[in-house]
């Protein structure tokens, strides 16, 4: 009787332990990543840009992007990087952060030559995330000064669309 109460006991535990091993909560499954396309805001004009949580589905990130707009005889490439936080709970999260732009543009006069400029510019953010767990759609809208030098532009802000994976 003793041997089959031990033999019970371990198979319980033993299929316990299977169960538990199973279940992997979306913090510990890596750090969310997303790649979406921007308008306004970090990239000027227009940027597709890359950004990693550094551990799980909120807090501390990274973010990199290009962006580029040719129009008539002038152009603008972008190069937006920078870190943010994210804190609430999925879908909805609080985003602030903190970015640096280099911009680089070039305008053609034709016969009259071409003027080249290239700068930086910063931008603190705040704003709103939409960004449901796992792989999925994922938005932003945020809003912040532009400065530039001794020109601050406010507001200005940006919106986003893209998609989440691990």
């Amino acid at each position: 009787m003793m041997k089959k109460n031990l033999l019970l006991s371990m198979l319980v535990l033993s299929m316990y332990s299977m169960k538990a091993q199973e279940e992997v909560k979306p913090e510990a499954a890596g750090s969310s990543q997303s790649i979406y396309g921007e308008f306004l805001g970090n990239g000027i004009v227009f940027s597709v840009n890359y950004d990693v949580l550094f551990k799980g589905d909120k807090g501390f990130g990274a973010r990199a992007g290009l962006g580029f707009l040719g129009v008539n005889n002038a152009s603008v490439f972008t190069v937006p990087v920078g870190l943010f936080h994210l804190s609430g709970k999925a879908p909805h999260y609080f985003e602030a952060g903190f970015g640096v732009t280099y911009m680089k543009g070039t305008i053609d006069f034709g016969t009259d030559g071409k003027e080249t400029g290239d700068g930086f510019v910063y931008m603190p953010t705040l704003g709103y995330r939409y960004a449901p767990l796992g792989k999925s759609f994922t938005g932003r809208v945020y809003f912040g000064p532009f400065i530039s030098g001794s020109v601050v532009l406010f507001p200005w802000g940006g919106v986003s669309i893209g998609y989440k994976f691990r």
